[in-house]
């Protein structure tokens, strides 16, 4: 009896080792898999707003489209000169004579149809000016992407690039909303990325710049060799 306890007792110590044995070696491994697949991470900035402005592209298009609105807004001036001038001939006839009620209605609908025109042509604009900041947008994200593959950049944080020194009120507040309070210079994409698409139009628009390649997404930032001293958001 006690022989057959002493057995039993060895094949639960085995069973208990080659147990303990299988869910170490388990989780050794695991960590090793895991390390394998993780990737540093490493934060880079942009300011889209400093790109919008200064991208010749939107530059171009937003031109365009202001000249046309202008144009929009000329026609539309004339058609309403045409009203005051028909509300001036009301003065000339008596208010009960069948040529005063005539002007009068042709007045009214002018007036309505005014309004609904003006109010056609703001949101005509302002769905035009949101394509274009729209197609923008996603060319400045494929312009990151490619700085991200080239840098190894795994996120990338939209701020504004205000002056820290400066004490003007809507610059102050800019400074404050900004989620970013230290950065690396060498970490701001925004230049890089301006200079990339701005190279990229001229060149599809027939003009004098260098062929674009992705050899030139590692114009900027170029990483330093050692880490820069940390600057504010705005430096």
């Amino acid at each position: 009896m006690k022989k057959l306890i002493l057995t039993a007792t060895g094949f639960l110590c085995l069973a208990g080792g080659s147990y303990l044995l299988s869910t170490g070696w388990g989780q050794e491994k695991r960590p090793a898999r895991e390390a394998a697949e993780d990737v540093p991470h490493r934060v880079g900035l942009i300011d889209i707003g400093y790109v919008f402005q200064k991208y010749e592209k939107l530059t171009f298009e937003m031109t365009e489209l202001n000249a046309e609105m202008k144009e929009a807004e000329t026609r539309w001036n004339a058609k309403k000169q045409k009203g005051v001038e028909l509300q001036a001939e009301l003065r000339d006839f008596t208010e009960d004579s069948p040529e005063f009620e005539s002007r009068r209605n042709k007045l009214v609908k002018m007036s309505t149809d005014l309004e609904a025109e003006r109010k056609m042509l703001g949101l005509d604009f302002q769905k035009k000016k949101a394509k274009l900041l729209h197609t923008a947008y996603l060319e400045v994200q494929d312009a990151v992407e490619k700085f991200c593959n080239h840098h190894k950049f795994t996120v990338i944080i939209s701020f504004n690039r205000s002056d820290a020194s400066s004490t003007d009120p809507q610059r102050v507040n800019q400074l404050l909303s900004s989620p970013v309070v230290y950065h690396r210079k060498r970490d701001d994409l925004t230049q890089g990325v301006l200079d990339y698409l701005n190279q990229k139009y001229l060149k599809s628009a027939g003009g004098e710049g260098k062929q674009i390649t992705d050899k030139d997404t590692k114009a900027a930032p170029k990483p330093a060799k050692k880490d820069d001293k940390l600057k504010p958001a705005g430096g």
